[in-house]
C-alpha cells in the first residue's frame, strides 16, 4: 500500500484504491475500508438516483509529492463501463487528511450526489458500538450514545430500500445541521469530519448503517447534478485523534475564524436585553387578538419582570403566515398613524419594538406570485414549485384539517428576492421600530433548485450561497448608518447567524431533551445571541426557563402561542422575573460573557446541569439542580480561582452550599 505520514497520523491505499487504512503514527490502522472512499448516485434514462457499486471501481494510485493521488479513470456501473474520470487527493495536515476530488463527466451518466470523502465501513472506535458516541450539529447540537442503533431508527419502513442500509442525512446549512462538522468518539479516539466549503452550498452531513453487517460509513454528500462537463469538491477534512468534541469544535472554528467568520457589533439594548414577548396581533384566519393602541398595555404588562422589547407578528392586512411577501399596516388594526404612534409611545417609556416578516414564503395567492413568484420560487428536478403548507386554526375543525395555506418558498439566489427583503425591510423601518426580523432566513431545508433561469451554478448553490450574500446585502442597506436598528432571523446556522444581531431559535436543543446537547453550538459560536422557545404558558415553565437560563439566552415569551401576553401568566412572569435579576446582577458574564462549557471546572453530572461564563478576569458556572431534591454544589475547579460571590434565585449561594430542587444558582470567580 501507499502511504503517507508525519508525526500524529498515517494515511494508507491500496494500488488499486478500494482499501484505506487510516491510524496513529506509529500504531495499528484505527480505521479501515474495503470500498475506497466515495460514493455516488447516478441517473441514467428515467432512473434516478441509482447508486454505483463502489467496491468495483478501479483507481490507479500514486504519489504526488506529500499527497496520494487515486485517479479513476473509467466508471463501472449497470454492466457498462462510463466516460468518467474521477481524481481523489489526500494530503495530511496535522492529525487530518485533507480530500480533494475532481470530476470530469464525458459519459451519458447524470452524476447526481458524490459521497465524499466516504469513511467506513467500520464497527465502532470504542471496543462496543455501545460505547461510541456521536456528536451532530443537529440544531444547538445532538450527543448520541451508540450511533449505529440511532440511525436504525431511522428506517423508513416502506420508502426506501432500507434492506441495503439506513441512512441518516441532515442537511447544512441550517436543514436541520447548524455547522459544517460531526464525529464520532470512544475507546479513547476522535474521528472528525469537517466540511470545509466557504461556498456554503447544500451538503448533506450523512450516516450510514449496513443493514446486512451492522456497520457504519460516514462523511458528506455533495450534489453537482453533473451532466456533461467537469465538477470540483469542495474541501473536507478527516481528522484521527484522541480528544473529545471540545477539540473538533476548536479546530472548526479556527477554520471559520481563518476563512469566512465576522460579526458586526449589536446595538447596546439587544446585548441588556432580557427577552421579549412575542405577540400575534392579527391571525391567518382573521381573528385579531390585539390592536395597535393595545401594544403599550402589553409592553407595561411585561416591564415588571424584566421584558421591555415587544416582537410583533401579524402586525399586517393578512395577518401571521397569509399574504407573504405583503406587508401594509392594517387599517382594521388602526392604520398606519397609529401603528407608528404605539412604537414611538412603547419607546418614550423605555421600551423597544421588533417587527415580523418572513425571508422565505411567498403567498401563492397574491399578485406577487402570480406576477413574480412563479418565476423566481424553487423548483424540483420535476420543474415543479416545492410547495410548503402553513395552517393555524379558530376554534373549530375545518381549518385545522383542511386550511392549509399554500406558499412557495422564494430562490434566494434570485435579484428580485433580494430586491424585495430589501424593500420589506424599509417598510418596517419606516414605522419606527427598533429592530427588523426575517423569519426562516437562518435555517431551514436548504432545498436544492433546479430552474436554469435563476442565476445560480448549480441546484447546490441556490439557497446557503444566496441566504449569505442577502443577508449581507440586507445588512449594507437596512442596518449600516442606523445606529441602533438591530437585525434578527430565525433558525440556528453558523454562516448565516453571522449576519445579525439576535436569532429566534427553532431548533434542536432548545428545550430540554435526552440527547439535547446546546454546548456544542454555543461552545462554538458563543458570540451568537439566541433566545428560547415553546415556553407557551405555566406548563412546566420553570424547568424550560432553567434550561435556558444556563445555555444564555434571552427568553422567548410566547403566553398561549403569541395569542396572549404577561398580563394572563403571572405565575410564569413572577419566576421570569427571578431569573432576570440574578442576570442582572453579572451582565458582563451571564448576558455578554463568553460560554465555554466546563472548561475550568469539573462537577456532579448526575444532580446538575452547569456551564461556564467567562469576561475579563472573571468567570461565573450557573448550575441547575435538575433533581427533585436539594443537593450540594461543590465544583472541582481545575484552575486557581478566588470564588467573590454567588446567588441563587432563593437567596446567598457559596460552593459547597445546598442547591433546592429544581433551582439555579451562580457562582462567580476571578
Amino acid at each position: 500500500m501507499e502511504r503517507i505520514t508525519n508525526e500524529q497520523v498515517f494515511f494508507s491505499l491500496s494500488e488499486d484504491g478500494r482499501k484505506f487504512e487510516l491510524g496513529f503514527a506509529g500504531e495499528p490502522p484505527a480505521l479501515s475500508g474495503e470500498r475506497g472512499l466515495f460514493d455516488m448516485m447516478v441517473a441514467l434514462g428515467n432512473r434516478h438516483e441509482w447508486g454505483i457499486a463502489p467496491e468495483e471501481q478501479t483507481a490507479t494510485v500514486t504519489k504526488d509529492g506529500a499527497a496520494l493521488v487515486a485517479r479513476y479513470g473509467k466508471l463501472r456501473h449497470a454492466g457498462a463501463e462510463h466516460e468518467v474520470n474521477i481524481e481523489l487527493r489526500f494530503t495530511l495536515e496535522g492529525d487530518g487528511v485533507v480530500c480533494e476530488a475532481q470530476i470530469e463527466n464525458r459519459s451519458k451518466l447524470v452524476i447526481e450526489e458524490f459521497w465524499f470523502p466516504w469513511v467506513g465501513p467500520f464497527r465502532s472506535l470504542a471496543s462496543e458500538p455501545a460505547d461510541d458516541t456521536l456528536i451532530l450539529p443537529d440544531g444547538f447540537g445532538r450527543r448520541v450514545r451508540n450511533p449505529g442503533a440511532y440511525v436504525a431508527q431511522k428506517h423508513t419502513g416502506y420508502m426506501a430500500p432500507d434492506q441495503k442500509r439506513v441512512l441518516a442525512c441532515g442537511h447544512y446549512p441550517g436543514g436541520p445541521m447548524a455547522m459544517g462538522w460531526f464525529g464520532f468518539y470512544g475507546g479513547g479516539k476522535a474521528l472528525g469530519l469537517f466540511s470545509h466549503d466557504e461556498s456554503f452550498q447544500t451538503t448533506g452531513l450523512n450516516i450510514a448503517r449496513d443493514t446486512r453487517t451492522t456497520m457504519l460509513s460516514a462523511g458528506f454528500v455533495r450534489y453537482p447534478f453533473l451532466k456533461r462537463g467537469a465538477w470540483r469538491s469542495p474541501r473536507s477534512l478527516v481528522r484521527l485523534h484522541r480528544g473529545d468534541w471540545h477539540d473538533d469544535a476548536r479546530a472548526y472554528r479556527r477554520w471559520a475564524d481563518a476563512k469566512w467568520w465576522s460579526q458586526s457589533p449589536r446595538p447596546k439594548w439587544v446585548d441588556q436585553m432580557h427577552g421579549w414577548q412575542r405577540i400575534i396581533m392579527k391571525h391567518q384566519y382573521g381573528e385579531v387578538f390585539y390592536r395597535y393602541g393595545d401594544l403599550v398595555d402589553v409592553f407595561e404588562g411585561g416591564k415588571p419582570y424584566g421584558i421591555t422589547t415587544l416582537f410583533v407578528f401579524g402586525w399586517f392586512k393578512g395577518g401571521h403566515d397569509n399574504g407573504y411577501p405583503s406587508y401594509e399596516a392594517d387599517d382594521a388594526l388602526g392604520g398606519e398613524a397609529a401603528l407608528r404612534k404605539a412604537i414611538a409611545e412603547v419607546q418614550r417609556r423605555g421600551g423597544r419594538v421588533i417587527l415580523y416578516a418572513n425571508g422565505h414564503l411567498i403567498d401563492v395567492d397574491t399578485d406577487y406570485y402570480r406576477k413574480t413568484g412563479k418565476r423566481i420560487c424553487l423548483k424540483t428536478s420535476q420543474g415543479s414549485e416545492y410547495r410548503e403548507a402553513y395552517k393555524f386554526s379558530g376554534d373549530g375543525t375545518s381549518l385545522r384539517n383542511f386550511g392549509a395555506r399554500a406558499f412557495v418558498g422564494a430562490c434566494q439566489s434570485t435579484p428580485e428576492w433580494r430586491q424585495k427583503l430589501i424593500e420589506i425591510g424599509r417598510t418596517m423601518a419606516g414605522f419606527g421600530s427598533d429592530g427588523i426580523f426575517y423569519d426562516q432566513m437562518g435555517g431551514i431545508l436548504p432545498y436544492l433548485c433546479f430552474d436554469p433561469s435563476h442565476p445560480h451554478a448549480g441546484p447546490a448553490l441556490a439557497q446557503g450561497p444566496g441566504k449569505d450574500a442577502n443577508l449581507a446585502a440586507m445588512r449594507r442597506a437596512l442596518i449600516e448608518g442606523h445606529a441602533g436598528r438591530a437585525f434578527g432571523t430565525e433558525h440556528v446556522t453558523d454562516c448565516l447567524d453571522r449576519h445579525v444581531d439576535f436569532v429566534h431559535t427553532a431548533t434542536f436543543g432548545m428545550s430540554p431533551a435526552a440527547e439535547a446537547a446546546p454546548e456544542v453550538f454555543r461552545y462554538t459560536f458563543p458570540e451568537i445571541l439566541c433566545s428560547s422557545r415553546e415556553i407557551r404558558d405555566e406548563t412546566d415553565h420553570e424547568r424550560r426557563m432553567n434550561w435556558a437560563f444556563v445555555f444564555g439566552w434571552r427568553f422567548d415569551v410566547e403566553i398561549w402561542r403569541c395569542r396572549g401576553d404577561l398580563r394572563h401568566a403571572p405565575a410564569y412572569g413572577a419566576y421570569l422575573a427571578k431569573l432576570n435579576a440574578l442576570r442582572d446582577r453579572w451582565p458582563d458574564l451571564l448576558m455578554t460573557g463568553r460560554f465555554v462549557d466546563e472548561e475550568f471546572f469539573e462537577r456532579d453530572r448526575q444532580a446538575f446541569i452547569a456551564k461556564g461564563y467567562t469576561a475579563g478576569k472573571r468567570a461565573a458556572i450557573v448550575a441547575w439542580n435538575i433533581t427533585s431534591h436539594e443537593h450540594r454544589f461543590t465544583p472541582k475547579l481545575l484552575k486557581m480561582r478566588r470564588f467573590i460571590e454567588g446567588a441563587s434565585v432563593s437567596g446567598p449561594f457559596r460552593p459547597g452550599d445546598m442547591l433546592p430542587a429544581h433551582s439555579v444558582g451562580v457562582l462567580v470567580y476571578e
